[in-house]
């Protein structure tokens, strides 16, 4: 009666789904729609953005990237029953789940996918605005392009495949017969180590009897000059020298089996205790494991090929940075260029105009920076450098802007109107 009901219950359970027990996801719990969800799911956000001058309304959404993740689930379910001295029933079930990432991507291209889905959040949930968005945009992808450069210069992170193991077991009872065999091998692993340190303690006394035999021999000729020895006295304190390293070196060896004798004892204490509790229990055990070896590549090089790696890498880096962070210029122009009043179109003229006078100073003299390092002149006038590409643009925005700033506006670091 009772193995039969037992059979319906195990029956029952073994048609449950267990990604039920395995999977989290929970409502956000605000006007923005969205989900929590585990490594094997992805993350979407949407909500309703209205626009301040039409009042029409759009759908943001936030989709993010894909995790490149894989998991290995393992359950199992074992019960028993005794009779008749005593009825008793057991039930045991064990579920386990083993993630393991498995993207093979650079830095640089795991960067340009964050950062962009970090953007979109803040854009979303109104921390930044559109033109602060499209600024991040630019200013990621300018240093994705250095990332990748630096990368095929100094060698990019390689993956190696990953490999995902899991076991999952269910016992009742009868794990008391694997217990006793751990018990078994750590104790014979005990015994082991310990006839090995014994061997270690016979050795050490053997050479400590040495050494005492050959101190004491040449315990007169320590004072002595070495001039002054002979070629005898010469290698008897040789011979002790030699005999006080191998006596170092035993006590080292005992030293270390001992700590190693200590260990598979406490192996020996936990196998007895997990022994004792594996007796008449029901026991359900999971393991799950996965390896994900990395390397780098590389390849031999000569010290002048990794000067100019990194002389080519501070370039890069200077010249990324630059662009992507001294970009008030470009800001500005898009502000201006969205602006939807004569009111605020008059406000940021004289602003644009001078950020772009200041951005042509400053082309004019990194222009000037690099004429210098190429030519080794000391002095650079500036008509010198006006066929420089960042001096030709940088003075092409100045003009323009400088053609349509309102006659009579204050120009923010000017004296004088232009």
């Amino acid at each position: 009666m009772w193995m039969s009901r037992l059979a319906a219950l195990a029956a029952v359970l073994s048609l449950q789904g267990c990604a039920y027990f395995t999977t989290y996801k929970s409502d956000l719990g605000s006007p923005t729609t969205g989900v929590s969800v585990d490594i094997k799911q992805r993350m979407l956000l949407m909500n309703t953005k209205i626009g301040d001058a039409d009042g029409k309304e759009w759908k943001r959404i936030c989709v993010e990237p894909s995790p490149d993740a894989l998991a290995s689930l393992g359950a199992s379910l074992g019960a028993s029953h005794s009779t008749p001295v005593g009825s008793s029933s057991q039930l045991s079930a064990a579920i386990n789940e083993s993630a393991a990432y498995v993207g093979l991507r650079t830095q640089s291209i795991q960067l340009m996918r964050d950062a962009m889905y970090r953007a979109c959040e803040a854009y979303m949930s109104g921390a930044i605005g559109n033109d602060d968005y499209l600024f991040l945009q630019r200013r990621f992808q300018a240093q994705v392009v250095g990332l990748l450069a630096i990368e095929q210069l100094t060698g990019a992170i390689a993956s190696q495949p990953i490999s995902v193991h899991t076991n999952a077991s269910a016992l009742t009872g009868g794990g008391a017969n694997a217990e006793a065999d751990r018990l078994v091998e750590a104790q014979k692993n005990l015994a082991q180590q310990q006839a090995r340190l014994d061997e270690l303690k016979a050795v050490h006394d053997e050479a400590q009897a040495s050494f005492h035999a050959l101190d004491q021999q040449s315990a007169p000729l320590k004072g002595k000059e070495e001039s002054a020895l002979s070629e005898a006295e010469k290698k008897a304190l040789a011979d002790t020298k030699l005999a006080q390293d191998e006596l170092k070196k035993a006590h080292r060896d005992v030293n270390l089996q001992a700590h190693l004798v200590e260990v598979y004892q406490e192996a020996v204490e936990i196998a007895e205790s997990d022994f004792k509790a594996a007796k008449g229990r029901t026991a359900a055990s999971t393991s799950g494991y996965s390896t994900a070896p990395m390397r780098i590549a590389s390849r031999p090089v000569s010290d002048r090929a990794v000067e100019k790696v990194a002389d080519a890498v501070t370039n890069i880096v200077k010249t990324v940075f630059s662009g992507a962070f001294n970009d008030e210029g470009g800001r500005c122009l898009r502000k201006l260029y969205a602006s939807t009043s004569d009111v605020e179109w008059s406000r940021l003229t004289p602003v644009c105009f001078s950020v772009a006078v200041q951005d042509y100073k400053a082309a004019v003299i990194e222009a000037k920076e690099d004429v210098k390092r190429k030519t080794g002149a000391s002095e650079v006038d500036d008509a010198a450098v006006q066929n420089d590409p960042r001096v030709q643009s940088t003075r092409a925005v100045r003009d323009a802007l400088q053609s349509i700033v309102p006659k009579g506006a204050a120009v923010p670091g000017s004296s004088t109107p232009p």
